[in-house]
């Protein structure tokens, strides 16, 4: 399989380029990459030798440059400087048998061709549409690694520059998979990296130490955008808020009408006590006044109570079985917790959000108190917390590459990078979910 494959490069380059070429394909060193090294000739042969003949005399110092004059080559003595040479007239000085390597190869333009040439030949043979190859594309969604060669002063700035960009390709790679579009991606890369590295450079010159803290914060960004993207749908309040907000308006009514029966009541109740203060042989007059007045009242009472049961028999409360209750002379409706049938744990989670509730939303903490939901809005708020939590401590172990291995190897390296991944991971649930 490894000789067709070598057989079809090389036959594909040859056949686009017409020049001679052989293909090699092997491990690096580390058995980290298998590859192919493609040796080709930038010059093609003449199908006969071109031969230059002398015309003249030539003469040639000692770096191979021609000269004009023999006196240019000779020493202070007249003899030919060792290294210089001259050509007789009539001998042949120059001959070749291959022509003039073509400028074309230094192109990057035929860097990108080969590549795209390669690609294409390799994903004939590639059944999966999702396994196929495609060029890397420097305007795309990755950042492009360096290549480190022998004897490299920088190797290990490459090194340290090449891990930052391949933490940002990691987790470009779970964007793609989470379903992100490439524009936002490109979109966060333009504004995280690219605009930010211009600006850098034109305010401190080039910085590489600052280059990877750019990567590593456009690539912290990245990972909320990520995970922001896939948010589960936060639970909402299974109540019916029109049927408490009739009832709330109900029970304001009732209080009202309640209000108005204990103040006539009382008004009767002091005009009584001054009518049996009334003492006097001519004292008729005003108390005929005070029991005109109480009998008004009292008939005025007979009404309200009436009005109160007529609004009472209304309500859609009374129909749904709600019940009301006196609280010295007001009617007010029985707004209780109903009795759930289980109470299902709501953890650390939903501890939190029903402080959360109960401080900052209150009107909403108040509806699933009186619907008797309560305790499953916050079971649920504490499921799909802790599923979010554990996917994104998930992700960013696999975006940052901590491994079981690592584990086993430094076990207080993975305890330290874990401990800040939940902690991150914390932040994220409690924004996006348990404080809202």
């Amino acid at each position: 399989m490894h000789i067709f494959f070598l057989q079809i490069k090389t036959e594909t380059f040859h056949k686009r380029y017409g020049v001679e070429c052989s293909a090699a394909l092997h491990h690096n060193k580390a058995k980290t990459n298998y590859h192919i090294h493609l040796v080709f000739s930038e010059r093609k042969m003449l199908e006969q030798p071109e031969v230059k003949v002398a015309t003249r005399n030539m003469f040639y110092d000692e770096q191979g440059k021609h000269r004009l004059t023999k006196k240019e080559v000779l020493d202070e003595q007249g003899n030919l400087r060792a290294g210089c040479s001259i050509i007789p007239k009539g001998e042949v000085y120059e001959s070749h048998i291959f022509t003039k390597k073509d400028e074309w190869f230094k192109n990057k333009a035929f860097t990108k061709e080969v590549k795209e040439l390669f690609t294409d030949t390799i994903n004939r043979y590639v059944k999966e549409e999702s396994e196929k190859l495609s060029v890397f594309q420097q305007s795309g969604v990755y950042l492009a690694t360096k290549k480190i060669g022998k004897n490299n002063s920088k190797a290990e700035e490459i090194k340290a520059d090449n891990a930052a960009r391949q933490e940002w390709n990691r987790t470009v790679d779970v964007a793609l998979v989470e379903g992100v579009p490439e524009e936002d991606i490109l979109k966060i890369k333009q504004e995280k990296i690219t605009d930010k590295t211009l600006q850098s450079i034109k305010t401190h010159g080039w910085l590489p130490d600052m280059f990877r803290q750019i990567i590593r914060g456009a690539k912290d960004f990245f990972q909320e955008v990520i995970f922001k993207f896939k948010l589960p749908p936060k639970p909402v309040p299974k109540i019916d808020l029109q049927e408490w907000k009739d009832m709330q308006k109900l029970m304001y009514e009732l209080q009202r009408q309640s209000i108005e029966i204990k103040r006539t009541q009382q008004d009767i109740s002091s005009l009584k006590k001054q009518l049996s203060d009334l003492r006097g042989l001519f004292k008729g007059k005003e108390r005929k006044s005070l029991e005109g007045r109480i009998e008004l009242l009292e008939d005025l009472e007979k009404r309200l109570h009436k009005r109160l049961e007529q609004t009472m028999k209304k309500t859609i409360f009374e129909e749904m079985g709600g019940t009301y209750i006196r609280h010295g002379d007001y009617l007010i409706p029985c707004l209780t917790l109903l009795e759930e049938e289980e109470q299902r744990f709501i953890g650390v989670w939903g501890q939190r959000h029903l402080r959360y509730l109960k401080e900052y939303r209150r009107g909403i903490y108040l509806n699933l108190i009186t619907s008797g939901r309560l305790n499953d809005y916050l079971a649920d708020i504490k499921e799909q917390a802790q599923e979010l939590f554990e996917r994104i401590v998930e992700q960013m172990k696999q975006a940052q590459g901590i491994t079981e291995q690592l584990k086993a190897d430094d076990t207080l390296e993975w305890i330290g990078r874990m401990s800040d991944i939940q902690a991150c991971a914390r932040e994220i649930v409690n924004k996006e979910m348990i404080y809202q």
